[in-house]
């Protein structure tokens, strides 16, 4: 049976699992119904406001509703909230530092109950339609999270047969699983690659911000037939700017788009057909070169993971939010 690596099981875990392991990683943020789960190119600190107040692409009738990648990312910062802060958010005010831009969505329920968060809102599919959507987000430690956990462990026993069904053998077993020693949950992965509390919150910053701008810019082409003609079109896109969120933890310093990469800024570069795009967000040292405990996928170039260094994704990758 064919031995594989930490980098081919990454690569053969999205290939096989697809969206029921991204529904794992995610805490099922993108749901399907209900599911549980835990400027121009100006930087000029002043021109900022008067930047994101114009016009551009906004969402029309003709854009794909982004609905669901909104409440994706209220569950997102509602999770990256509670991996700082140790608690989960009261209110949906409390996660505003955490969200890059305002989401265009009403929300139906922010409701906390001990130590568990529920999020809700009625989400606008293409074509018109509505479905309800409900995410419970755990508190980590707690005996609602374990038992959440333990449904994550069931599905990555399933992944493990299916790979040895296909005549696979991955470096990890059933006790690895069970026992916590091996992982593809979001966080875990996420904590592994980081050396402590203060590197872990800088990179989930880091890459958080990747991400909202990187499918930002999937859904910017969906809804438009091209990317964005630069960062100004797509935070338009996107929505307001929450701009105490661009401020990285690292630094304390707020970030913003520059025309070329600079080690401190964000970089978005279309090609001039518009059909493909770079973006690079910074890391600002955080980020382990190679993996800790518990074991899982490794980071790398092929995912965008340059430690230390940044985050770097182009259309051509397999782009998840988040």
């Amino acid at each position: 049976m064919m031995k594989m690596s930490g980098k081919q099981v990454l690569w053969v875990l999205l290939a096989l699992l697809g969206v029921a392991t991204i529904s794992l990683l995610i805490l099922s943020c993108a749901n399907t119904g209900r599911h549980a789960s835990s400027h121009s190119l100006l930087v000029a600190e002043g021109s900022r406001a008067a930047q994101v107040q114009g016009g551009g692409s906004g969402i029309g009738e003709s854009a794909v509703s982004m609905d669901p990648f909104y409440h994706t990312m209220y569950c997102v910062a509602a999770s990256r909230y509670g991996e700082v802060r140790g608690r989960l958010p009261e209110s949906p005010e409390d996660v505003k530092p955490y969200l890059f831009v305002q989401p265009r969505l009403k929300l139906d329920k922010w409701q906390m109950d001990e130590d568990q968060l529920a999020i809700a809102a009625t989400l606008r599919e293409s074509g018109g339609s509505t479905r309800a959507a409900e995410v419970t987000l755990y508190r980590r430690g707690t005996a609602a999270w374990d038992k959440f956990m333990e449904g994550g462990k069931r599905l990555m026993l399933s992944s493990l047969r299916e790979f040895r069904e296909k005549g696979l053998q991955p470096d990890y077993t059933e006790e690895d699983i069970m026992q916590g020693r091996w992982s593809n949950y979001i966080w875990d992965n996420r904590r592994a690659h980081s050396r402590d509390a203060a590197d872990y919150e800088q990179l989930i910053w880091s890459l958080d911000l990747a991400k909202v701008l990187g499918w930002g810019a999937l859904h910017f082409k969906s809804a438009n037939g091209r990317f964005p003609a630069n960062p100004q079109e797509l935070i338009d896109f996107l929505g307001p700017v929450n701009e105490e969120a661009w401020i990285a933890p690292a630094t304390g310093k707020a970030v913003w788009f520059v025309a070329e990469y600079d080690g401190e800024n964000v970089s978005y570069t279309p090609s001039p057909d518009l059909k493909h795009f770079e973006l690079i967000v910074p890391l600002f040292g955080a980020g382990a070169e190679k993996r800790g405990l518990p074991r899982g996928p490794q980071w790398g170039a092929d995912n965008g993971y340059y430690p230390g260094l940044y985050f770097r994704y182009t259309d051509e990758m397999m782009l998840v939010y988040p």
